[in-house]
């Protein structure tokens, strides 16, 4: 009867085992780093989002408050401000 000890991780080419077992742990480490930078970057992208949102029916309101002061005849621009976008638009485009 014979025994194989090289096919036996920790027999005398266990140092192979022992050496493949350390580049999983490696690989381990890296899909962890991977997906923590996975994980932060879907966190950013969330906080964008919730950030857009807010800054989209903040704007609507606003949008909706001068339609309503345009219907009733209350909206008043202040005309300096109009006149002095209307400059900086026409400048921007004759550049």
């Amino acid at each position: 009867m014979t025994v194989n000890f090289f096919s036996i991780p920790g027999g005398p080419s266990g140092t192979k085992g022992a050496q493949q077992t350390t580049g999983a742990q490696k690989s381990a480490k890296a899909e962890a780093k991977e997906s923590a930078k996975f994980s932060s970057t879907l966190e950013t992208a969330t906080a964008s989002t919730a950030v857009k949102e807010t800054q989209d029916t903040e704007r609507s309101a606003r949008v909706n408050e001068l339609k309503a002061q345009i219907q009733n005849g209350s909206y008043n621009p202040d005309l300096t401000k109009v006149a002095s976008a209307l400059l900086n638009h026409m400048s921007q485009q004759n550049g």
